[in-house]
């Protein structure tokens, strides 16, 4: 992500941190649905906000629109930390069904479900990766 920050122009410190915002932002969102919530009720846990829709509408809309140098890269940030949640949630034994509603069988990886939502693996894995983005974000 460094390099793409660089090949735009941009200055490593306050557009990284504002994509690095939005990245958060795309990673966590997805689980707007979460049980008990009343979104949860109207389309139900994993639904239709983990799928492939959201990410690609944003790449997409990014390609189009391309205003200005720091929401393209925000976009992408977002889309990216979008598509990473549906990658973990994909490794749990629940899986997630990405092309709902045109495909509704569930991926999950063989040999994978391998973090139980809640667990001290999810967790430290968690960490790990929040480690590493906050090492980018600062600047090395």
């Amino acid at each position: 992500m460094l390099a793409v920050i660089k090949i735009m122009g941009l200055s490593p410190s306050k557009e990284l941190a504002f994509a690095a915002v939005a990245g958060l932002v795309g990673s966590t969102l997805p689980d707007i649905d979460i049980k008990f919530s009343g979104l949860s009720r109207t389309l139900g846990h994993r639904g239709i906000v983990h799928t492939v829709w959201v990410p690609s509408g944003v790449v997409i809309s990014y390609f189009l629109l391309q205003t200005h140098r720091l929401l393209d890269l925000s976009a992408l940030f977002f889309a990216v930390g979008w598509l990473t949640h549906l990658i973990a949630d994909s490794i749990t034994p629940q899986g997630i069904r990405p092309f709902y509603p045109l495909y509704s069988g569930k991926i999950v990886p063989r040999g994978f479900g391998i973090f139980q939502t809640g667990s001290f693996y999810e967790t430290l894995f968690q960490f790990i990766n929040a480690l590493i983005i906050a090492i980018i974000t600062a600047g090395g």
